[in-house]
């Protein structure tokens, strides 16, 4: 029997069988540069490329973009009936305004939903509940959305030359006192945490990205808070690990957010407080990983950070019991979980 193809996108690649072929290797090797240049700009031609590389492969691992949902409908039109994909950290947004909102439901479920529910074998999501509200969402079987949690513990960081980083993007912020900090990409409550900001002593970080900016600028008129867009990942992490504090404060939604600043903080030794939504609700125990708070509660908050700066025994407890919560939860048994769902397919 022959032994079927692995084609893998993004950063699973690396952590899949042996025998895995990664999609930017397969591009360089069957693509002109031109068109790998045009890939990386427009994911319009992205998917297209993929659509055409997918063809020479038994199983197709990727996660979710705008260029895989071009792919996705290239792919339910052309594509062979065998071949079997896998979509990780599924996390499907709707767009913010009402008009758009409206069009995307439509779009979502007659178009999309058919088109996964035809060609997609396995969808895998971050929480529980998104299996039920993504099958009612597109139309599709929910034994096709497998459960599988983001790490509570992931690997260290190497944190070398970082100085060159600090010196770049932090050189009027002292990294080495107490400070509070929060950062995100999507659903970040800015209004409560510029709230907080303003009840609190200590020096305050953000960072953001650049769709934010302007939104946190506005917010912070008055300069209170030192505010950082776009940094690399390095700077982030090792921000995290100097903070005395670390704010997880997210907007309640149904789709999975957070998990991954959650891990990054207990894997930095940083105590977190964080407002109670849904989302994170598989992944934090009050009192033992994070302390929780309500939602939209800044002077919870403050009381919280404040306890956290003023008694260092809490804190040490905090720390040492984050670190320890759930061992099992690490970043290996994480990928050796997705290994195992792909080889059920090989």
């Amino acid at each position: 029997m022959t032994k079927k193809t692995l084609l893998a996108d993004r950063w699973y690649g690396q952590h899949l069988d042996n025998d895995v072929v990664q999609v930017g290797d397969y591009f360089n090797s069957k693509y002109k540069c031109w068109m790998i240049s045009l890939s990386n700009k427009f994911f319009v031609i992205r998917g297209i490329l993929l659509t055409f590389a997918v063809r020479k492969f038994d199983v197709f691992v990727t996660t979710y973009g705008k260029d895989f949902i071009v792919f996705l409908i290239l792919n339910s039109i052309f594509g062979s009936k065998g071949r079997q994909i896998v979509l990780l950290e599924f996390i499907h947004a709707n767009p913010k305004s009402k008009f758009k909102k409206a069009l995307w439901l439509l779009f979502a479920k007659d178009i999309l939903g058919k088109c996964m529910n035809k060609t997609v074998a396995k969808i895998h999501v971050l929480t529980s509940y998104e299996r039920k509200h993504y099958s009612i969402k597109f139309g599709i079987p929910i034994e096709k959305f497998i459960y599988i949690p983001w790490p509570l513990h992931g690997s260290k960081q190497d944190y070398t030359n970082v100085e060159k980083l600090v010196q770049e993007y932090c050189n009027d912020f002292n990294c080495k006192s107490g400070f509070v900090m929060t950062s995100g990409r999507s659903n970040v409550d800015w209004e409560t945490i510029f709230k907080v900001a303003d009840l609190i002593n200590w020096p305050f970080l953000v960072v953001c990205n650049s769709d934010d900016l302007k939104k946190v600028n506005w917010l912070n008129k008055n300069g209170r808070v030192k505010v950082l867009s776009e940094i690399p990942v390095k700077l982030h992490d090792w921000l995290v690990k100097q903070a005395a504090v670390y704010i997880l404060c997210i907007q309640e939604s149904i789709i999975s957010m957070g998990q991954v600043r959650l891990m990054k903080a207990i894997d930095c030794g940083t105590p977190i407080v964080a407002n109670k939504v849904q989302s994170l609700s598989e992944y934090i125990q009050d009192g033992t990983n994070a302390i929780v708070v309500p939602l939209g509660d800044e002077f919870s908050f403050k009381k919280e950070i404040e306890l956290l700066f003023e008694d260092s025994a809490f804190r040490n407890n905090l720390i040492q019991s984050a670190q320890t919560f759930e061992p099992n939860r690490t970043s290996k048994t994480y990928l050796s979980i997705v290994r195992n769902l792909v080889e059920e397919l090989l």
